[in-house]
């Protein structure tokens, strides 16, 4: 495959593996604390903003959101949670990968068992992203703009060599979710695509939370992926505000 062609078709990839790399483990240990947290009354809205740049000055969007409520549960506290909505905003070549999220069962974080300093001790694990719809609906649009044959089967093996890596650096949701520490947190990570392809992956964590309660009120990551000569800006934002 023509350098062309692989470079269109980690760009293609890239837009359906957003949700794969923005959930990149972060392996330092988080500082401690030892505040013993208030269980908050009345109903909450949880929301997770992905955004990533696209191609040609596009850019693929995902907002889901829940409603949770908190409640006693031992020394600590209980979350649960309920799907609300998912919006998708997707270039039209995209639409097979924004429907494909659209459609998606995203139990979030929910049920969450917090300890008593709030961190998350057990909570459900999210439904992983299909990677063979993700590199088929990839490979569609590779098709649409030309790729043929022998193109199509080495974009394939481009294509599953990134999805692994993206996979390999999957986590579950930060443990300090619902109450975080405001800290910033950084990580850099590489990653071989392909034979001849190197990437880069740094993240940045900022969070804050409610001076009164300790409760989130945001935590944003910014991924900047770097694969050969070509870099793009995903982000991730957490919210937390009432009903």
């Amino acid at each position: 495959m023509d350098n062309w062609n692989r470079r269109e078709s980690l760009r293609v990839l890239g837009a359906g593996g957003i949700l794969m790399l923005a959930g990149l483990a972060l392996p330092m240990p988080l500082r401690a604390t030892t505040a013993v947290r208030s269980v908050p009354n009345g109903g909450f809205r949880l929301t997770r903003l992905l955004e990533r740049e696209l191609f040609d000055g596009a850019s693929l969007r995902v907002e889901r959101s829940w409603s949770c409520r908190f409640s006693v549960a031992g020394r600590g506290m209980l979350v649960e949670g309920a799907d609300l909505d998912c919006l998708v905003s997707a270039p039209p070549a995209l639409g097979a990968l924004a429907e494909m999220e659209r459609n998606r069962k995203g139990t979030g974080p929910f049920p969450a068992l917090l300890d008593a300093s709030g961190r998350i001790a057990d909570s459900a694990s999210e439904p992983m992203v299909d990677a063979t719809k993700v590199i088929d609906a990839a490979l569609a649009v590779l098709s649409h703009k030309g790729a043929k044959g022998a193109e199509l089967i080495d974009a394939r093996r481009a294509l599953s060599q990134l999805t692994a890596a993206a996979q390999q650096s999957l986590s579950e949701v930060p443990a300090d979710l619902f109450f975080p520490l405001e800290e910033t947190r950084t990580l850099q990570r590489e990653i071989e695509i392909a034979p001849g392809t190197e990437g880069r992956i740094d993240v940045e964590t900022r969070s804050s939370a409610d001076p009164a309660t300790g409760l989130l009120v945001t935590t944003e990551r910014r991924i900047m992926t770097r694969i050969g000569e070509d870099e793009r800006l995903a982000r991730e934002v957490w919210s937390l505000s009432r009903l």
